[in-house]
């Protein structure tokens, strides 16, 4: 019976030969200079959301809703849905298997957007960068060869790729929102 069984201690004559994640990239790293480091660029995509699609659609905050594919870390291309509120970029991954239900692949905050994208020969292929703040005070070093005391640099987070059809249209509304977005996130900071 297994429910009585003692804990056992592993020692050096129980080691197998297949070592736990072998080959594989590291999971942790203490290199904050990594930025296009694969682990680091998967961290929100491990366990995805499952939602409704019809009653994201009748959310009130939302904004912009647009078809397009989003691209995963193997480059492969999901039918999905960007979705933006005044405040946030959403990516729903649409199941193929239910009409109704989608994952939740992206939830992004849009003071987080650092950079948008798009490539030259194929424009509607957007990139959408992620960065967070930080102050220069917390790591003296990086102040010293920057020569200044108190800046705020952006750390590269992840970022999201996808097709969007209308790409010139949802671009430039995004873009106005992350500027709305910004200003609220500045002006709210200083008080």
């Amino acid at each position: 019976d297994s429910s009585h069984s003692i804990p056992k201690h592993v020692s050096q004559q129980d080691k197998v030969t297949k070592l736990y994640r072998q080959n594989q990239t590291s999971v942790f790293s203490l290199d904050e200079d990594d930025e296009d480091d694969p682990a680091t660029s998967t961290r929100q995509r491990d366990t995805p959301e499952l939602v409704d699609i019809e009653s994201w659609f009748l959310r009130s905050d939302l904004l912009y809703k647009y078809e397009c594919e989003h691209f995963d870390e193997n480059e492969k291309a999901h039918s999905s849905l960007l979705l933006v509120s005044a405040t946030h970029l959403y990516i729903l991954r649409k199941l193929p298997d239910h009409k109704t239900m989608a994952n939740l692949v992206s939830r992004r905050p849009l003071n987080i957007v650092s950079k948008i994208t798009s490539k030259k020969h194929v424009p509607e292929i957007i990139t959408f960068r992620y960065a967070e703040g930080h102050s220069e005070e917390e790591e003296p070093e990086k102040a010293i060869k920057l020569n200044s005391k108190n800046t705020k640099t952006k750390i590269s987070i992840d970022c999201d790729k996808v097709y969007l059809p209308d790409a010139g249209d949802a671009v430039k509304n995004i873009k106005l929102l992350i500027m709305k977005a910004l200003n609220i996130y500045e002006t709210g900071n200083d008080a």
